[in-house]
């Protein structure tokens, strides 16, 4: 009849020191930690499937992982052996999705298609583009695998863009997301491209125009009446004026290089 090992207890594993020769503190039911000569403490299990001895499996690094936490490992695949699932099987299955998903996030796929598309594009262009893929979509779906992402999710990411009266931001942004999906489609990694079903979500907004900027910065009425009715009768040029300019003080903020304007002297 085989020895039944010995529950560990923190404090043994505490006290456990490193030795010339690898050595394990068994907790039974298959539960290990395995003690290496250069000081690592790993969680392993040994198991049984189909009658075979498989590759033990791994359940992390300690004190990582506690003791409960590699007990709670150890039931889960206990469990699946009862219910005839190799455990092992599971594991690199669910590690080579978090790969996949990975590979296939967002970010990575936007990142991909701006390699592919910028280098025909101003630098003033690819300034904008990529300051708005990092300010304002890839902190909120980066991480997404990108045929997961929905329209109801791209929409809350730019009505947070709306919210700070970037309405402009918002629709440029919008266009970006529906590029970077026609990508994904074209590669294989998405079937569909939510930002198409938010054609009319966002708020509408003015195309605006240079002269509406230089009209805020260097018109001028003497009269005080005529000061005030000024004020109120080029509302959404300002708003446009301010929205450019707080385009430029975010994309200073992600690094992006001011342009002088030279001028003739003289």
């Amino acid at each position: 009849m085989p020895r039944q090992a010995v529950p560990l207890t923190d404090a043994k594993l505490k006290n456990a020191k490193p030795c010339p020769k690898e050595y394990r503190l068994s907790d039974g039911g298959g539960l290990y930690l395995l003690v290496v000569p250069k000081g690592g403490e790993y969680w392993r299990m040994k198991y049984r499937f189909s009658g075979k001895d498989m590759a033990p499996l791994a359940f992390g690094v300690y004190p990582a992982v506690s003791l409960a936490e590699a007990r709670e490992k150890r039931e889960a695949a206990r469990k699946q052996l009862r219910d005839g699932i190799d455990p092992g099987a599971v594991m690199k299955a669910q590690k080579a999705a978090k790969v996949s998903e990975t590979k296939d996030g967002f970010e990575v796929v936007a990142r991909e298609w701006y390699s592919s598309r910028s280098p025909t594009w101003s630098e003033s262009h690819k300034e904008t583009v990529i300051g708005r893929l990092q300010r304002d979509i890839f902190p909120r779906i980066g991480v997404r695998p990108i045929g997961e992402i929905t329209a109801p999710e791209l929409l809350k990411m730019l009505r947070g863009i709306e919210s700070r009266g970037a309405l402009e931001t918002a629709h440029r942004t919008k266009t970006i997301c529906g590029q970077v999906f026609r990508y994904a489609i074209a590669t294989g990694r998405a079937e569909r491209d939510p930002a198409a079903d938010l054609r009319d979500a966002l708020k509408p907004y003015k195309e605006g125009h240079l002269e509406h900027v230089e009209h805020q910065l260097a018109h001028s009425v003497r009269d005080p009446l005529g000061r005030a009715y000024n004020r109120t009768s080029h509302l959404d040029e300002r708003r446009k004026m301010m929205q450019l300019w707080a385009d430029c003080l975010d994309g200073l903020k992600q690094g992006a290089k001011m342009i002088p304007i030279n001028r003739d002297v003289g």
